[in-house]
């Protein structure tokens, strides 16, 4: 069953995602601040090889990922939902997250199912991905 709630996103929502989750609507808009993690991290000094990069950032993932520049290269893994099917406007696909987070290091090691449509195609999932460097 499918679950009915919040979905908030940098990105405008598709006509698949509206068909799939229909509880989700547009509401209102927010203004909210924005950072990078390489600035975030480096505010907080937090090393990055003491990581996990977890995101579920409603189809934002691409800028998430160039906001944490280098550091790519050093977090030991990234936990992230991604979708199989473009549910927002201008959210990369997944072979383009695979191909981004590769160039830095990474590699999947598990998958794990997510969301599916209402007729049972999968969605979403979720990536665990490993630095080769461990």
């Amino acid at each position: 069953s499918q679950n009915a709630g919040l979905s908030s996103s940098f990105l405008k929502m598709t006509s698949l995602h509206l068909e799939n989750f229909p509880d989700s609507k547009f509401i209102a808009e927010e203004s909210v601040d924005v950072t990078t993690l390489e600035l975030l991290a480096k505010k907080v000094n937090l090393n990055p090889q003491n990581m996990l990069l977890k995101m579920d950032v409603q189809g934002f993932e691409s800028e998430v990922l160039k906001g944490a520049g280098n550091l790519l290269s050093v977090i030991p893994a990234c936990y992230l939902e991604v979708s199989l099917s473009v549910l927002y406007d201008g959210e990369f696909g997944l072979l383009a997250i695979l191909n981004f987070l590769s160039d830095y290091g990474h590699e999947v090691i598990d998958l794990y199912r997510g969301v599916t449509s209402k007729t049972g195609e999968l969605l979403q999932i979720d990536i665990l991905t490993c630095s080769k460097q461990l």
